[in-house]
């Protein structure tokens, strides 16, 4: 990088509250609508939670390192949370993975291709069923068994017949119950996955979140976008992976945590860096200070014009002084705008290390 460009952001660093904080807003204009926002939509897997599941256990009609080992054959191609899961314990139970072709990855729904001559789909329930592959008596017993259950469930189908299933869980993130309540006294909060209504469940009941929709393919989120939109809402849409991507888009603010997806980082409006769902609600605070702070500075110069510029015309007030009263109104505006770098400093003073 050369040292004027260096020095450039230095600066940008130094006077903007935002990027210092670890956010990245792309369009100066986002700022005031997201100062009028009033419903706070958020993807599940990767924003409210880690991001970063491991496999609670694995069950069907083959063997589990082999059903495993069939998954993760297909899923190292994908970039999806679960699919990274079910490589990581691949590669904890040392299993060699076989090579894949044809693959046929369907956001939101699941991968399929060739593995050494097997036909194998891996994904959800739904998109099984979709082909027409059921799962046999036992599975669907068990598998109601499992309603209870806050688990992820993955189906694995080799030759068009059911093979097995792998269950997974994420961890929520420490932060997301106090963004929740934060955004929650400014507007409705929303969750939108397109995993199972129990895991769904389980991450509302933490976080205090009363509208969830569940199952949802990525058309499915961008529909639920557009039916707020058309009700007048002012939508914020928060995610991070490439399911989120259209959502975002469509969202009067996309806001993109880094760790996820590129994909939603090239369509959100404002960028998360470092993937902190806490600053979330801080961007929103800092929306609503900014706009606060415009609006006293334009009462301040509405008031020098008022009140200075009559009595100067009418005689009443030496032009010398007038000069000095406009020169003052400017330091006024000037200091009252830098109460945001102040108040920005303060917190990071008071967040514990």
């Amino acid at each position: 990088m050369r040292a004027g460009a260096r020095d450039a952001d230095l600066r940008a660093d130094r006077f903007c509250p935002a990027l210092r904080e670890g956010v990245v807003i792309k369009e100066a204009g986002m700022l005031e609508t997201l100062n009028r926002a009033d419903t706070f939509v958020f993807d599940k897997s990767g924003t409210l939670t880690h991001g970063s599941p491991a496999v609670n256990g694995i069950e069907g009609d083959w063997p589990p390192d082999q059903l495993l080992r069939l998954a993760a054959s297909l899923e190292r191609a994908s970039a999806h949370p679960y699919a990274q899961a079910i490589v990581r314990e691949a590669g904890v139970r040392s299993l060699q993975l076989l090579h894949a072709e044809r693959l046929d990855e369907r956001p939101g729904r699941g991968i399929a291709g060739t593995v050494e001559g097997m036909q194998v789909v891996v994904g959800s329930a739904s998109w099984l069923l979709s082909q027409g592959i059921l799962p046999p008596a036992n599975a669907r017993i068990a598998s109601a068994d499992m309603r209870s259950s806050s688990d992820s469930v993955v189906h694995i189908a080799v030759n068009r017949r059911w093979a097995g299933l792998i269950r997974l869980q994420d961890r929520l993130r420490e932060d997301a119950g106090t963004v929740v309540r934060t955004l929650s006294a400014y507007g409705e909060v929303w969750m939108a996955t397109g995993d199972r209504e129990q895991a769904a469940s389980r991450i509302a009941a933490a976080t205090g979140i009363r509208r969830v929709r569940a199952g949802l393919l990525p058309e499915h989120k961008l529909g639920l976008l557009q039916e707020l939109r058309g009700r007048g809402r002012r939508v914020v849409m928060v995610g991070d992976g490439a399911n989120d991507s259209a959502a975002l888009a469509a969202a009067d603010v996309g806001i993109a945590l880094a760790s996820g997806h590129a994909a939603a980082l090239e369509t959100g409006d404002i960028v998360i860096v470092g993937g902190r769902l806490s600053q979330v609600g801080e961007i929103y605070k800092l929306a609503r200070r900014t706009m606060r702070n415009i609006r006293q500075n334009l009462l301040i110069a509405l008031l020098y014009n008022a009140v200075m510029i009559p009595l100067a015309v009418a005689g009443l007030l030496d032009p010398r002084v007038a000069c000095v009263g406009m020169a003052s109104s400017s330091l006024l505006v000037v200091g009252n705008a830098a109460r945001l770098r102040r108040a920005a400093a303060g917190r990071r003073r008071r967040r514990p290390a």
